[in-house]
């Protein structure tokens, strides 16, 4: 260009087509990203965040990516604790299709694992039992002891199991009778005098002549209540927190004798024998009565000679398993439970035969008193119990040792077995027995 001379701008003609080809291509490629950019489920991978703070357990979240096979659908992996059922369980979510190469689907998966691992470190569980939006609204207002006491009893109850929801349910009508008498239902916690509070267990246990056992029940349900509402910032302090359990002596465990428990024996194999294979779930296996009418078919694993006690069955809400000796597995196999549908109760709510409904626990009591009255045995301390505290002392003399006792009765520390044992009167030391000095 000659000295000056105006420069020359080039036209659009003059500009490189293969400059202007790749720079489409790369705002394309931005735009794709930034459509594609990553979304959470709605429903939040089907986690949710319960009412107060809790941290349960949870295993991180994981991307299977089948071998790096873009062939095969990928998905992340994850375990989340269920708050309804009480024990983890295993989540799969599934990478949505629109993700064909691999770059997509691992960028994708990197912030959907981050996603869902923020949400299991807060606390995000399945299943969390939900409360009705208008006890809700009630909650951040002042409200009346009956409003507060229902609502404490309706989340007290929604994950509670059926014999806990029937005992509440008692005590809280109870109570509520007892403030409506007084005219006490619609006046807020704190303005009712303490005095009427303690009016309540002294009535217990004067008027209505209850026992120690029942009063200390009433005021563990009701500081349970209080207690919800306390944590929920409802009300500052618990109204009860001054009332003191009375002493209960509990029931000494009484095992049969031996003539007892021959006679009962022989009496339901000629006349019962359903009851009879049902105490032979306690004898045997030291199983809870309450246990035993939750067990289901499936739940008997005789090849490996073992019932698992699920945790929806157990009284503590743990899996555990109870071994099946040589002479429970008879009983088993007398029984043919491989032939019962594996969902089918063992002791259902038709006349104790397996079937699909469960059977109540008072129905089981009623008939196995009926025998003992029938055979002159009840006195009001043998009881169905008396078929565990029975089986453990004959297994004890038998030889079994302490230590898979402890196994058998599901006991958290030899100190508990130890101390049920001395309370069958068992002595535990048999080393000085025969020994002088």
């Amino acid at each position: 260009m000659a000295a000056g001379s105006n420069p020359v701008i080039p036209t659009k003609t003059d500009i490189n087509p293969l400059i202007i080809s790749g720079f489409i291509c790369f705002i394309w490629a931005v735009a794709t990203r930034i459509a594609t950019n990553f979304e959470i489920p709605n429903d939040n991978f089907g986690l949710e965040m319960p009412e107060e703070n809790e941290f349960p357990e949870y295993r991180k979240a994981l991307l299977r990516d089948r071998g790096g096979d873009a062939g095969k659908r990928w998905y992340i992996e994850f375990y989340a604790w269920d708050a309804t059922d009480k024990k983890l369980k295993r989540r799969t979510y599934y990478l949505p299709a629109k993700y064909k190469t691999k770059y997509d689907r691992y960028e994708y998966a990197k912030q959907a694992v981050a996603a869902i691992n923020k949400l299991l470190r807060k606390g995000a569980q399945l299943n969390v039992p939900k409360i009705n939006n208008s006890v809700r609204v009630q909650a951040e207002r002042k409200r009346t002891i009956r409003e507060a006491l229902e609502f404490a009893y309706k989340i007290k109850i929604s994950n509670a199991r059926p014999e806990t929801k029937k005992s509440y349910k008692g005590i809280y009508k109870d109570f509520l009778d007892f403030l409506d008498s007084n005219r006490l239902g619609e006046k807020t916690i704190e303005e009712i005098p303490k005095k009427y509070f303690y009016y309540y267990f002294d009535e217990i246990i004067v008027d209505r002549e209850l026992s120690n056992a029942t009063h200390n029940n009433h005021l563990n349900a009701l500081k349970t209540f209080f207690n919800e509402l306390i944590s929920r910032e409802i009300i500052d302090k618990n109204p009860l927190q001054q009332i003191k359990r009375r002493k209960h002596i509990a029931r000494k465990n009484e095992p049969f004798t031996t003539e007892q428990k021959e006679a009962i024996e022989e009496y339901l194999l000629e006349n019962d024998r359903l009851l009879y294979y049902f105490t032979r779930f306690i004898y045997y296996g030291f199983i809870r009565p309450t246990e035993i009418l939750r067990l289901k078919a499936g739940h008997i694993n005789l090849h490996d000679g073992i019932i698992v006690i699920y945790p929806e069955v157990s009284k503590n809400a743990k899996q555990q398993t109870v071994t099946i000796n040589q002479d429970f597995r008879k009983i088993l196999e007398e029984m043919k439970v491989s032939e019962i549908p594996k969902q089918h109760y063992l002791f259902g709510a038709d006349k104790m035969k397996p079937g699909p409904d469960s059977l109540l626990r008072v129905r089981v009591t009623e008939r196995h008193i009926k025998v003992l009255r029938h055979l002159e045995i009840y006195d009001g301390l043998v009881t169905l119990y008396s078929w565990k505290h029975t089986g453990v002392v004959n297994a004890y003399r038998a030889g079994v040792d302490i230590k898979t006792l402890q196994s058998q009765l599901r006991h958290h520390s030899l100190e508990m077995t130890d101390i049920y044992l001395r309370s069958l009167g068992m002595v535990l030391n048999n080393e000085l027995k025969d020994k002088s000095w």
